[in-house]
C-alpha cells in the first residue's frame, strides 16, 4: 500500500508540474508559437534477404514558449507522427529565477559533463543500453533542479530526475528516481579552465556514480571526463573515460569550418568479442562540418572501432530552400566483418535518409 500511495503521489506531482507549465505559458503576454511539419523518407539495406526497406513518416510538432519575463520562462512541445498517430508530450517545463538562483520544473533535457557524442560526465540521464551508439546520451525526463551561483562561472546544482519511460506522465516509485549534485568552477591560476565535479545516485540501478569533467581552451578547445559506477556493495562495476578536441575556423565569404574529435574508453566493453552486440572498450569519432553560407551546410562523420578496425561513415547536407522550407539528407555506410562493431552485414549499415521540414 505504501508503494502504491507513493506511486500515486509522484504521478500527482508530475501532473501538477505540467499544470504549472501550462499556467506559466498562459500567464505570459509574450507568447511565441512554432509549428513544424516533417516528411521523412529512408532506404535501408537488409543483408538477410538482400532487399531494401523504405520506411517513410509524416510528423508534426507544436512548440509554445514565453520570453516576456526575466524571472519566469516556460516551454511546451507536443508532437505526433503517422507511425504512431497519438499526441506525444516531448517537453513541458517552467524556469524561474530570483537573486541569481535558478529553478527548473517539468519535463526537459539535463546535460552534465562535457562531450557531444561521448560524455562520461552524463550521470543524470543515462541511456538504458551501455553503448552510446544505441541511444542518445541525454533525453527528456521529468525533473526538478535548483542552481545557486557562487561567483563568476561558478555554481552548485542539485537535481531530482524521474526514470526514463515512454509514458507521458510516468508513475515510477520514488526509489527509482535519480538524485544528483554537482559543482562547477574555474581556476584562475590554471588559464581559467573549467572544472565540474559531482555524483549521482541512480535509483533504478542502485548505483553511486561520482564523476569529474575538465574543459579548457588555451590554444585548443578540449575536454576530458571520467566516472566510476559503484554498486551497493561498494564495488566498482564500471569505469568510463571520454575526451575530445574541437574548434572553429572562419573562412572568407561567410563559410565556416567546424571540427570535432572524441574518444571513449569503457571498462565494461569487450576486448576481443562483442558485448551486447555493438560495444567495445574503445571507440573514436571524428566530424567535420562546413557552413557554406547562411542557407546551406555539409558535414562528414566517421565512427571508428580501433580494435576490429571497422567504421561507420556518414555524409550529409542541409539547405534552406526558401522561406520556412529546409531539406536535410544523410548517407551512411558501415565497413567491417560480420562480428565487428560496424559490420556491413547489419541492417541499416547502408542507409539513406532525407527529410523535408516546413516551419512557421
Amino acid at each position: 500500500m505504501a508503494t502504491y500511495a507513493l506511486t500515486r503521489y509522484t504521478a500527482a506531482v508530475k501532473v501538477g508540474l505540467l499544470g504549472l507549465c501550462v499556467c506559466a505559458i498562459g500567464a505570459q503576454a509574450d507568447l511565441q508559437r512554432r509549428i513544424e511539419i516533417n516528411a521523412t523518407q529512408e532506404a535501408k539495406w537488409n543483408p538477410v534477404d538482400d532487399s531494401w526497406q523504405t520506411p517513410h513518416q509524416l510528423s508534426g510538432q507544436l512548440a509554445l514558449n514565453t520570453s516576456g519575463s526575466s524571472t519566469l520562462k516556460s516551454y511546451l512541445h507536443l508532437s505526433a507522427n503517422s507511425t504512431e498517430p497519438h499526441l506525444t508530450l516531448d517537453k513541458a517545463y517552467a524556469k524561474m529565477r530570483w537573486e541569481g538562483n535558478r529553478i527548473t520544473l517539468g519535463k526537459t533535457a539535463l546535460g552534465w559533463g562535457q562531450g557531444t557524442v561521448f560524455n562520461a560526465g552524463d550521470v543524470v540521464t543515462l541511456p538504458n543500453q551501455p553503448s552510446p551508439l544505441l541511444a542518445p546520451p541525454t533525453d527528456h525526463r521529468w525533473l526538478g533542479t535548483f542552481q545557486h551561483p557562487l561567483g563568476r562561472f561558478s555554481f552548485y546544482e542539485i537535481a531530482v530526475v524521474a526514470p526514463a519511460t515512454s509514458e507521458a506522465i510516468p508513475t515510477a516509485s520514488a526509489d527509482q528516481f535519480t538524485v544528483a549534485a554537482r559543482h562547477q568552477f574555474q581556476m584562475a591560476s590554471w588559464h581559467n579552465n573549467q572544472i565540474e565535479t559531482g555524483m549521482a545516485w541512480q535509483g533504478t540501478s542502485q548505483q553511486l556514480m561520482p564523476y569529474i569533467s575538465l574543459q579548457g581552451g588555451s590554444g585548443l578547445n578540449w575536454h576530458v571526463s571520467a566516472r566510476a559506477e559503484i554498486d551497493n556493495h561498494y564495488s566498482i562495476t564500471r569505469q568510463l573515460v571520454t575526451a575530445g578536441v574541437y574548434g572553429l575556423w572562419s573562412r572568407p565569404q561567410s563559410s565556416t569550418w567546424n571540427y570535432r574529435l572524441e574518444t571513449v574508453w569503457d571498462s565494461a566493453g569487450a576486448t576481443t568479442e562483442r558485448a551486447n552486440g555493438y560495444w567495445y572498450r574503445h571507440l573514436l569519432q571524428g566530424s567535420l562540418s562546413l557552413g557554406i553560407s547562411s542557407r546551406s551546410s555539409a558535414f562528414a562523420q566517421v565512427m571508428l572501432s580501433p580494435i576490429d578496425q571497422s567504421s561507420l561513415t556518414s555524409l550529409g547536407m542541409s539547405s534552406n530552400l526558401r522561406q520556412g522550407f529546409t531539406l536535410n539528407a544523410t548517407l551512411s555506410l558501415g565497413q567491417g566483418d560480420v562480428d565487428d562493431v560496424f559490420s556491413h552485414r547489419r541492417t541499416g549499415a547502408i542507409a539513406f535518409r532525407s527529410n523535408l521540414r516546413y516551419a512557421f
